[in-house]
């Protein structure tokens, strides 16, 4: 950084997108210790090798960052021989107890159980745009800039992905449930 005007402009944007690239980064990798370590990578990486002048949007920078973000991740699981897993807190989300109906709360966090299994199965390239799409909310287009791939190919992956979870849980016989008003994604 040159300038305190660069510091600042640094400052900001490591304010607006490092809780994003993290949830993103512990999506993938489902460690906290080590989505903040590769948090603060990223955005050294950002910091040594681009200028903030470079892109002409907040949007860019987004992208780049989740990029780099994910490839980190992603690498990291790699060296590790490991895949992708999907985050532990999006399920507990899920699983939001009913404190008049204990059965319910058996129930759900038994089909909570079978759907991140399923959804652990998936090959990584259909389990990342899960992750980004659902855990993330993540737009469809946005998710296709920060992967490097067509908004189509997103799309059919998209699809492909639920298309498996739902044969897989049909295996399981798992079928609907009640998620407490919330999607149950991998229906159309």
């Amino acid at each position: 950084m040159s300038s305190s005007k660069d510091w600042l402009k640094a400052k900001k944007l490591f304010q607006d997108f490092h809780l994003q690239v993290f949830r993103v980064v512990k999506s993938v990798i489902n460690d906290k210790q080590e989505a903040e370590d590769i948090t603060q990578e990223t955005f050294i990486a950002f910091f040594l090798s681009c200028s903030i002048d470079n892109f002409e949007n907040d949007n860019q920078i987004k992208a780049w960052l989740f990029r780099t973000g994910t490839n980190k991740a992603l690498n990291l699981l790699k060296r590790k021989g490991k895949t992708p897993l999907f985050a532990d807190d999006y399920f507990q989300r899920l699983e939001t107890s009913e404190p008049d109906n204990p059965e319910i709360n058996v129930e759900r966090k038994e089909a909570v159980k079978t759907i991140q299994k399923s959804l652990n199965m998936l090959p990584p390239d259909l389990k990342i745009i899960m992750v980004l799409y659902y855990y993330n909310e993540m737009p469809q287009k946005e998710i296709a800039q920060l992967i490097g791939v067509p908004l189509g190919t997103v799309k059919s992956r998209l699809n492909r992905a639920r298309a498996l979870m739902k044969e897989s849980l049909h295996a399981e016989e798992v079928g609907a449930f009640d998620t407490g008003g919330k999607e149950v994604f991998f229906y159309e």
